[in-house]
């Protein structure tokens, strides 16, 4: 790549010499110092500094870039889409949550099975993230795990051969071993070597057995509008501030779509606006609701998760919006803010504001509270293993 030679890195030093040497860059603030380097390297990666064949070269490599990223982003929403799993035999959905089951029937009506239940089917499986992760956690039967697995990865379009990519894995999996977590838990079954019709499944089948933890069991407790309330509660304990519905000021696109006033805890000035749209609607959903508003735990930290980006934008004081918010910050600590609100999700006071059963308004009991903090760690090398992935 043009972007990382010795000639170009060069181009970078002189120009930033020449402005940081000229007579007005001391009188410049910080975040305009941070801009003007953004600013040159940016334009010397974009082939400022070539001339002649290699500018003409750099400039049509790039627009062959752009439409081959543009079909392939096409091509990966086209087969997404279009991959979906019918099932009719009970066997093969064995272990699936009764949440995952009415999903799938949903999702068979929206096919066209107008007759189809969660109990008789027939049921249709998709790589929309709801039905692929209840899948790859739940499902008994490794082959259909396996099909979902390789359907969405698409290993087989990848550089490397499905074995070669095994056997690199298998090689951290090795590694990995003798620090895994299951080590401190007696496991009743061997792990199966991981592969991919196993290793999500065997993370959360051997946590049910060993540790009689059910995520199902969480999932009454966390209703979508209290877990926002929840969040909003956090927001205001940590960083000073309110935020109160104000559906009806703007247009929205969709009627489950919020929209929310920040303001101080004053109640003046208004900081900032932001719209919510909490929920996935698939292009052939039909008309009328097809998922309750209940979490299950990993959407709730992924709730938590995304908020902290967002008050990452919404609270900076950085008035040069170029460098304000997350615009520009490295990558390695992209994650920082988002991170920081997730752990939240773990701290007691918190979790029982927001752990309340959507029919009885009870609080998470005690000792599901604890089989949640010892889930945390258990098998936490073979949850490392997942990351590899990606």
């Amino acid at each position: 790549m043009v972007k990382n030679t010795p000639q170009l890195r060069q181009a970078i030093e002189d120009v930033q010499r020449a402005i940081r040497e000229s007579p007005s860059w001391d009188s410049l603030s910080d975040a305009r110092k941070r801009i003007i380097d953004l600013r040159i390297r940016e334009a010397v990666h974009e082939g400022i500094a070539l001339e002649g064949d290699k500018r003409d070269r750099f400039n049509a490599i790039n627009q062959e870039l752009a439409k081959l990223s543009q079909k392939f982003l096409g091509n990966m929403l086209d087969s997404t889409k279009k991959f979906e799993k019918i099932i009719t035999d009970k066997n093969d959905i064995e272990g699936l949550t009764s949440t995952a089951l009415e999903l799938a029937a949903q999702t068979a009506v929206s096919k066209g099975h107008k007759n189809a239940t969660a109990e008789n089917g027939p049921r249709v499986l998709t790589l929309d993230s709801q039905s692929y992760d209840s899948v790859m956690e739940h499902a008994r039967n490794r082959n259909i795990r396996k099909e979902l697995y390789l359907a969405y990865l698409r290993m087989e379009g990848k550089m490397a051969s499905l074995d070669d990519a095994m056997e690199l894995l298998e090689k951290l999996r090795t590694r990995w071993k003798t620090s895994n977590n299951s080590l401190k838990v007696k496991v009743p079954q061997k792990l199966i070597i991981w592969n991919p019709g196993t290793h999500c499944f065997g993370l959360r089948g051997s946590g049910n057995q060993n540790l009689e933890f059910n995520e199902e069991e969480l999932r009454p407790y966390f209703s979508f509008p209290k877990v926002m309330e929840g969040l909003f509660n956090l927001a205001n304990m940590l960083f000073g501030i309110k935020i109160e519905a104000a559906d009806g000021l703007v247009p929205v696109w969709d009627e489950d779509v919020k929209f929310y006033r920040v303001t101080d805890s004053s109640g003046s000035p208004i900081a900032f606006f932001f719209y919510l749209d909490p929920y996935s609607r698939p292009s052939e959903k039909q008309q009328g609701a097809w998922m309750l508003p209940i979490l299950n735990r990993s959407r709730v930290k992924i709730v938590f998760h995304e908020f902290g980006h967002a008050l990452q934008h919404m609270l900076t004081r950085e008035d040069e919006g170029i460098v304000a918010g997350s615009r520009h910050i490295e990558h390695d600590a992209m994650e920082l803010p988002s991170q920081f609100l997730e752990y939240w999700c773990n701290h007691r006071d918190t979790l029982m504001s927001i752990a309340k059963h959507y029919e009885s308004g009870n609080t998470l009991p005690d000792s599901l509270y604890e089989k949640l903090l010892a889930a945390r760690t258990f098998l936490a090398g073979s949850k490392f293993l997942n990351q590899v992935l990606y």
